[in-house]
């Protein structure tokens, strides 16, 4: 059960986090012609389990039973990890002559690394991996559903946006798509079955995966090939009101012949090992034994076939204020298409420090933020962006800032950073 405990927790825990929460705007301003930068987005999210008990399980080599009451206490019926890691490099431009404030065409290229997670997983089938079978012996546990998802691709992305008639802004990024690691399981129903006197283990289940080039090359191998496109359009309503709508991730990609997808509703039966001699046991006695399991029952079918991204959906309200240094109040809410995530929701209101109070031509902003729902639970945040009268900028945004000092009672940590250089 230790395997199984590492392939429900540990994989999604190391690799992932929640999708950022606000958006910077990198388009050059009033003063600039171009603008060139790097986004980083880095966290770990549970909707469920606190963040101190995740931290245990992550760096502890031995979980006690209190440790492991205390990962499972939080826990519900249906529970979540992931999210979105994102590394980004972006070149943009506005024409000649054209000012910012009339927001005219600007244009552009990034290069991005992605990287998505999603898990959601019973109840009963973390209390299997932590505690083993034993105490369900004679009883049959239903252990689904499962769902698991890894994607990580690059891709190189022409952005273009400009103005429309009726005053709104739109703008279209098409990308080219490398594809590195898809692993896409789906257990629609599970059960395990452990005979009451320890006799054989009985395992049904039903569901398909799929999995490109397993065991081939390292994480950045090219295994399969798209394209995508990211799509929004915003608008101002009077002096107050502004709307944003958007979809990003849209895409597909191809993945090879070496790629392998499986389809089954099997059962599967295990009566042990006969070990005739316990002076013979050895590493090939066991190994034989999981290669006629993976033979009979997890072979799958060689070939190429293609998988949509899970896209990102995304709806964004601002209320303009004329309360002095208070600039907004933010309203964004946003859902990836994955099947697993929760819609999420997160509201903040925009500060920006008195220019008189600054060091000659810099500016300063934050946003304090709550939310809730993606892989979370309740937490909040803050954003902070710094801008330099010599070009440059620097933002942070810290989600689930509480962990910091609470961990024990919070749902994650999420850290991104925006380095920017504008100039003419």
């Amino acid at each position: 059960m230790k395997r199984l405990s590492y392939l429900i927790f540990l994989l999604p825990l190391l690799a992932s986090g929640q999708q950022p929460i606000w958006e910077w705007d990198h388009e050059p301003d009033d003063s600039s012609r171009y603008n060139i930068g790097l986004d980083a987005i880095v966290s770990v999210g549970s909707d469920g389990v606190h963040f101190g008990d995740i931290l245990n399980f992550m760096t502890d080599d031995y979980l006690d039973q209190d440790e492991k009451d205390a990962f499972t206490s939080s826990m519900s019926a249906r529970n979540r990890y992931g999210g979105h890691n994102r590394l980004s490099f972006y070149f943009l431009c506005r024409p000649e002559g054209q000012r910012a404030l009339e927001r005219s065409a600007v244009r552009g290229w990034s290069l991005d690394y992605t990287q998505l997670d999603g898990l959601s997983f019973s109840d009963s089938l973390a209390l299997m991996a932590l505690y083993g079978n034993a105490p369900y012996a004679g009883a049959d546990v239903h252990t689904g559903p499962l769902s698991l998802i890894r994607l990580s691709y690059s891709e190189i992305a022409f952005h273009y946006s400009e103005n429309t008639s009726s005053g709104g802004r739109w703008s279209i990024s098409p990308s080219f798509i490398l594809g590195h690691q898809l692993q896409d399981l789906r257990l629609d129903e599970s059960s395990v079955y452990t005979h009451a006197d320890g006799d054989f283990l009985r395992v049904v289940y039903d569901g398909r995966a799929h999995s490109s080039a397993p065991g081939a090359g390292s994480g950045l191998a090219v295994n399969g090939l798209g394209f995508g496109v990211d799509l929004a359009y915003e608008m101002s309503f009077g002096q107050r009101h502004y709307f944003k709508a958007g979809i990003q991730d849209l895409g597909i990609i191809f993945w090879g012949d070496r790629s392998v997808q499986w389809s089954v509703t099997d059962t599967l039966n295990f009566e042990g090992l006969d070990i005739p001699n316990l002076l013979d046991i050895s590493d090939t006695l066991f190994s034989n034994e999981m290669d006629s399991i993976r033979e009979a029952h997890f072979e799958g079918e060689k070939g190429a076939f293609s998988r949509l991204i899970p896209s990102l959906v995304l709806l964004q309200y601002k209320h303009r204020l004329d309360k002095g240094s208070w600039k907004s109040i933010d309203l964004l809410i946003n859902q990836r298409l994955n099947g697993i995530q929760k819609p999420q929701l997160a509201l903040g209101a925009c500060f920006e420090f008195p220019a008189k109070r600054l060091p000659g031509g810099s500016q300063q902003k934050f946003r304090p933020y709550v939310l809730y729902g993606g892989y979370n639970g309740f937490g909040m945040g803050i954003q902070y962006r710094l801008s330099l009268s010599s070009g440059w900028s620097i933002g942070m945004d810290l989600s689930n800032a509480q962990s910091v000092v609470i961990p024990n009672n919070s749902y994650g940590l999420g850290l991104r950073f925006n380095l920017n250089y504008s100039f003419r």
